[in-house]
């Protein structure tokens, strides 16, 4: 689907199409699936998660405003869950290292950041990116913009950590 078909089909969608809505959420339901699989950690609890999410959609289609960005530093996390904000400045690079993403959702927040692999290869991520980091062969991350690149990792509370900071930033 395309950036503009999209659009038409969230129009028709908002005003009630239930086949519309349907295409949606055939597109959205894999990336969703994983996404709440890796939260959850269950098949079954995941696709009821899932399920839910749509139902939810389609009850409130109608208020339905338009795509905001996803912006993880502004919301209150819920218990046994908790945040990590990286700063990388401009120019600068950060050797990846798998702990700080581990089980993570991540936005960038800001900036321009390039994930380089270890085979060398690069990729550039912009603002309102969502990334899942864990398990990726990486060796750094770059700041190539001219401001600084900001990374929110949203993440279940790892066991060991002190339960009165769960929900809380680390």
């Amino acid at each position: 689907m395309q950036e503009a078909d999209i659009d038409a089909i969230v129009a028709a969608a908002t005003g009630g199409d239930d086949l519309a809505f349907a295409r949606l959420a055939q597109r959205y339901r894999p990336e969703l699936h994983v996404h709440c699989y890796r939260m959850l950690g269950s098949l079954e609890g995941a696709e009821d998660r899932v399920q839910e999410t749509f139902l939810r959609a389609w009850r409130k289609r109608a208020t339905f405003e338009g795509w905001e960005p996803l912006s993880l530093l502004e919301r209150r996390l819920p218990p046994g869950f908790e945040r990590v904000v990286i700063t990388v400045e401009p120019g600068e690079s950060r050797c990846y290292d798998d702990a700080d993403w581990l089980d993570a959702l991540v936005v960038l927040h800001a900036g321009d950041v390039v994930l380089e692999g270890s085979s060398g290869l690069r990729q550039r991520f912009r603002v309102g990116a969502t990334l899942c980091l864990t398990g990726l062969s990486l060796r750094a991350l770059h700041s190539v913009g001219r401001e600084p690149g900001v990374l929110v990792a949203v993440s279940r509370t790892r066991s060991g950590s002190d339960p009165k900071k769960a929900g809380k930033d680390r």
